[in-house]
């Protein structure tokens, strides 16, 4: 093989990195109990029907959840 000035090594073709998709976090604070009256969970105050949703749901959906949690708690 002769020597040459112009010799090019070929680039490995790598993919960019992925990138990491950050979840939307449940607002799940551990209290799991239900609330007979109202239907909603103490700890977070989701409904049941949001909590067991959840892993369905978009993360504009899960927003949506996590602000009416919110108010519920600022309301109680």
């Amino acid at each position: 093989m002769a020597f040459s000035w112009f010799r090019r090594t070929p680039k490995l073709a790598t993919p960019p990195p992925a990138a990491k998709k950050v979840e939307v976090d449940s607002g799940c604070t551990g209290v799991c109990a239900l609330d007979m009256a109202t239907q909603l969970c103490k700890g977070c105050m989701r409904t049941v029907s949001e909590i067991g949703n959840w892993r369905h749901m978009s993360d504009e959906q899960k927003l949506e959840v996590l602000d009416s949690a919110e108010a519920r708690k600022a309301s109680a």
